[in-house]
């Protein structure tokens, strides 16, 4: 009868072992697979944050080149004007001297007048395509900065997959797994 219950006690223990063992290798291949979902995540994390990096550069880029139209516009209509305002004192001159008027006095003035006009007009126009320009390159920096974002989200990105590796092998409540 000894034989047997030291036979049943050595049967326990190796059946104890056995399913000590399994745990460990269930636990181990537990831990593998939340390994390779947190390096899934973190790779498809960098690649989005890389997409909407690129997508914020090309809106950057588009920004500045608006600025750079917006101010070219203006400085063409501008001169437009500029050229506008010079035909029509030309066209006064000719009127004035043809109908045998001096340029001095009222005509002088209202030809002063006009020219100023124009010119205010034109700075008018230049002061607006700079406004214009202004916002734009805030909307390019403001899209640079979403560079700068996306670059930082990709560190964490890659950081959590260390970390969620790491966390995945420690098992529950920070325990170091069995079976490794």
């Amino acid at each position: 009868m000894g034989l047997f219950l030291v036979i049943g006690t050595i049967l326990s223990a190796l059946t104890g072992a056995y399913a000590a063992y399994s745990q460990g290798q269930a636990q181990k291949r537990s831990a593998e697979q939340q390994a390779a979902i947190a390096e899934n995540q973190a790779k498809w994390a960098e690649y989005n944050a890389a997409q909407e990096a690129q997508i914020a550069a090309e809106q950057a880029r588009i920004a500045d080149y608006s600025a750079q139209m917006a101010e070219d516009e203006a400085a063409l209509e501008a001169g437009r004007q500029r050229k506008e305002g010079l035909r029509l004192l030309a066209a006064q001159r000719a009127r004035y001297g043809a109908a045998g008027v001096t340029l001095a006095g009222t005509p002088l003035l209202v030809m002063e007048e006009t020219g100023a006009d124009y010119e205010l007009d034109a700075l008018l126009t230049e002061y607006q395509g700079k406004v214009e320009a202004w916002n734009y390159r805030n909307q390019a920096r403001m899209y640079e900065s979403r560079i700068g974002r996306h670059d930082r989200g990709r560190a964490r990105g890659r950081c959590s997959a260390d970390r969620g590796g790491f966390e995945s092998h420690q098992g529950r409540r920070g325990r170091p797994g069995r079976g490794f």
